[in-house]
């Protein structure tokens, strides 16, 4: 595939079980090596397999919710509006393979909501290992960051790696709570982005 098709993004939503079902796979590629799961578990395949059924079951109490992709699918956005698409801090209901990180997350979502009001939630951000370091989550980002803007709309992501939060501060999120699950663990990253000024 050429590298114009391969940063040509497409839109689509849960109802696409096609593209849902080839993304959660691009999900539990990219996350079974991510240091702080791994660290949590140390089984790989069950950390990819749990990444998946935490979304599985998240998208299943979702109202809705939208994937942006590149056109090859080496990289995936999942993202939502809370509370329109998804209840807030119902996806952390519905996570119970890692405890730790639903007590943690547990009324952030909440408290944001109360400053804020509606907000865009970024679920997950994935790229396949082999694509990496392409500048392709960076061109998904800016997409999905620009749909925040048009919607005059608060974002909101935990990063799971220093990596990841400079990723996403490259696109306005700013980090407001860096959270250590447990002695040792890699930390998390909470982190806010206003939208754009017009």
């Amino acid at each position: 595939m050429s590298e114009g098709q391969q940063l040509e993004a497409t839109l689509f939503t849960k109802s696409d079980a096609a593209n849902v079902n080839q993304s959660l796979q691009i999900f539990k590629q990219a996350f079974q090596d991510d240091a702080l799961f791994i660290f949590l578990n140390k089984n790989r395949e069950y950390v990819g397999q749990s990444v998946v059924d935490y979304a599985t079951s998240a998208l299943e109490a979702a109202h809705d919710g939208a994937f942006l992709a590149i056109a090859d699918f080496s990289c995936v956005v999942w993202l939502y509006s809370v509370p329109e698409q998804m209840p807030i801090d119902s996806d952390q209901q519905h996570a119970p393979v890692f405890p730790q990180m639903e007590e943690t997350f547990h009324g952030w979502h909440s408290n944001f909501y109360k400053a804020h009001g509606p907000f865009l939630y970024f679920g997950m951000v994935a790229t396949l290992p082999s694509m990496q370091h392409r500048g392709l989550a960076n061109k998904l980002l800016k997409k999905a960051t620009s749909l925040a803007d048009e919607q005059r709309r608060w974002s909101w992501v935990e990063a799971s790696s220093p990596g990841s939060s400079r990723l996403y501060a490259k696109h306005g999120f700013k980090t407001v709570h860096e959270c250590v699950l447990q002695p040792g663990c890699p930390p998390l990253f909470f982190m806010e982005r206003a939208p754009a000024v017009p």
